[in-house]
């Protein structure tokens, strides 16, 4: 999965590169902007990004593997994505309750 950020904090970190600031030439009076052509770039940027479309978050799914663990009546569960294990005390009565791998986030509704 690609990384995912914020719109709003992909255009604060452009615009904190933007400098208002103006020079004045005590001889002529003339007052210049230093940075007046690298801000039109930030804006820009900031422009681009804006018009960036949404990313939409995939999410992986998954399923637990299942094995006798090695005390009586335990089971042993794997996620078939990130390979995180642990053990349950199996009762028919009370299943592991784990929808979601608690590691890697994949959807394990469904199956066992």
């Amino acid at each position: 999965m690609s990384d995912l950020i914020k719109r709003q904090d992909a255009i604060d970190a452009v615009s904190f590169g933007i400098t208002y600031a103006k020079a004045f030439n005590v001889i002529t009076g003339e007052t210049v902007e230093p940075f007046k052509k690298t801000n039109q770039e930030l804006e820009k940027a900031i422009n681009r990004i804006e018009e960036l479309p949404s990313a939409k978050p995939e999410r992986k799914t998954g399923h637990w593997i299942v094995t006798d663990g090695e005390i009586r009546r335990c089971k042993h569960y794997k996620c078939s994505e990130c390979a995180h294990e642990f053990d349950w005390i199996y009762d028919p009565m009370f299943p592991p309750v784990f929808n979601y791998c608690p590691k890697c986030g994949a959807d394990m509704r469904g199956k066992i």
